[in-house]
């Protein structure tokens, strides 16, 4: 999750907050640094099992995790996609998101790690989350 930021500031300036303690990294965002626990390793093939086994309506498709979302309209589809935009920049993990007309189909994968971390998952849990009103 996110431990601290300063606008304005680079992250190697006196007093700036680092949480290498909690074993964190700088990432750029809008004009400043938040800083993001590290990554965990790319998940093994038994980790991603038991992951997606939790997971209902998600499937794996080489190294992504798909979900295709059924709305009964247009406008409730791009609803959901604006609340998951706001999870996204949160999370700062960033799908792959197609919306047809009235079904919305996520695509997850860690990029920097080529394959899926257990922050497809979160992300994954968190968004159908957002179905719930």
């Amino acid at each position: 999750m996110l431990h601290g930021k300063r606008k304005g500031r680079e992250p190697n300036g006196a007093g700036f907050f680092l949480c290498q303690e909690k074993g964190c990294i700088p990432t750029p965002l809008q004009g400043h640094y938040e800083y993001e626990e590290k990554m965990t390793k790319k998940l093994e093939e038994e980790e991603i099992a038991r992951e997606l086994g939790e997971l209902k309506g998600w499937s794996r498709e080489g190294d992504t995790i798909v979900k295709r979302y059924e709305f009964p309209n247009f406008r409730r589809a791009v609803e959901f996609v604006d609340r998951l935009a706001n999870v996204v920049e949160e999370l700062n993990h960033h799908p792959t998101i197609t919306i047809d007309f009235d079904n919305v189909t996520i695509t997850l994968t860690t990029r920097t790690h080529r394959g899926l971390t257990d922050r497809d998952f979160k992300a994954a849990y968190l968004f159908d989350g957002l179905l719930i009103d």
